[in-house]
């Protein structure tokens, strides 16, 4: 079975992988593999096919050249795991697909910057925080899918998502290309080489087959 590298999250003194996200690549044909800030990266990376960078707290805004200004639970170790094995993963042409703080994280890790409050920095009237998305939404906010993209090829030009963050990509990454967007003009997608990552949670939201679609492309291109 494909093996996929999961960086653990660290919540109340224990490290952690949303349930979720390992159900979502089961169902991809895929087994999660749990990364430990102590895993020797270098002995693990042959062992997979694929990185999925997950949803988590802030990422340290010093990361690319900031004062913090309202960004919150930091953690220093979980952004230095992440980081390196984006680097890594790269330098190896495996695939990454980044959720959420994912993205945020991979943005920054090739030289991009955040928005570290959507609230405080975007005239917006969309909540980006804390809206929910089910088989039949009542709640959520509509993205646009750039045509052409990879992700075009998954998801109709219009969708409507969950959204559960409050920052969000400013300055995009070199090598990265926008793929979708919110109405307010928050950057929802991004794609490149070997590389998919999206700002809300399709993990949340795979008993629809367009959201597990994702993860389904992903396993693919890890074959």
């Amino acid at each position: 079975m494909i093996r996929i590298g999961i960086p653990v999250r660290s919540i109340s003194g224990r490290y952690v992988v949303n349930q979720n996200y390992v159900e979502a690549l089961r169902r991809a044909n895929a087994e999660a593999v749990m990364i430990l800030p102590t895993t020797d990266l270098d002995s693990i990376l042959p062992l997979l096919k694929g990185i999925l960078i997950p949803g988590g707290g802030d990422v340290d805004p010093g990361l690319y050249d900031e004062e913090n200004t309202l960004s919150d639970l930091i953690d220093p170790v979980i952004d230095r795991l992440d980081i390196a094995l984006i680097e890594l993963a790269l330098k190896h042409q495996l695939e990454i697909f980044g959720i959420c703080r994912g993205q945020q994280i991979i943005n920054v890790a090739l030289q991009g910057s955040l928005i570290q409050d959507i609230p405080s920095s975007v005239k917006t009237k969309l909540d980006h925080s804390y809206s929910e998305h089910h088989s039949a939404p009542t709640q959520g906010h509509l993205i646009k899918v750039k045509a052409g993209s990879r992700l075009s090829t998954l998801l109709p030009p219009e969708i409507i998502v969950n959204s559960y963050h409050h920052q969000a990509i400013k300055k995009l990454a070199e090598h990265c290309s926008v793929s979708a967007l919110s109405e307010d003009g928050i950057i929802e997608a991004i794609e490149g080489p070997h590389l998919l990552a999206v700002q809300w949670h399709p993990e949340r939201m795979i008993e629809d087959p367009l959201f597990q679609s994702l993860f389904d492309d992903f396993i693919q291109r890890c074959l």
